[in-house]
């Protein structure tokens, strides 16, 4: 059995997260910390995100491809991200704080969005770690 250790994120704390307070408030999510699961969820969201891409490279016009009657968008919109502005602008359900260098790699090379930090790869064992999860899905 595989075990997540989860610490609360307080009021104070995710009140400063000015681009995604909105996701919070208006889905009534609770915030939290992964103290420990960190790469097992990471890895998970990683096999989510390569379903929903070969997903929608089979769509034909308006013929969506789902999986187990549910659309790629909203697989998307449940585990990846959703957007407040129809597509401009994109709060992540699963990340890392902005000012952690692993939030961009997850953006750029996972997610496959443009940054908009400058971001420079900062190769690491973990980055590398989730750039062959990738490769294997």
């Amino acid at each position: 059995m595989q075990e997540l250790t989860l610490e609360n994120v307080s009021k104070e704390i995710y009140d400063k997260w000015e681009d995604d307070i909105w996701i919070i408030s208006s889905k009534n999510i609770k915030p939290y910390y992964i103290v420990d699961g960190q790469q097992r969820l990471t890895t998970i969201i990683i096999l989510i995100q390569c379903i929903t891409k070969v997903g929608k490279k089979k769509w034909v016009g308006d013929n969506k491809v789902k999986l187990n009657y549910t659309s790629i968008e909203d697989i998307q919109k449940n585990y990846i991200f959703d957007s407040k502005d129809d597509g401009i602008s994109r709060s992540y359900i699963f990340g890392y704080e902005k000012d952690n260098p692993s939030y961009e790699f997850l953006k750029v090379n996972i997610f496959e969005e443009s940054s908009s930090s400058g971001y420079n790869i900062e190769e690491t064992i973990y980055t590398h770690n989730l750039t062959n999860a990738k490769i294997f899905y």
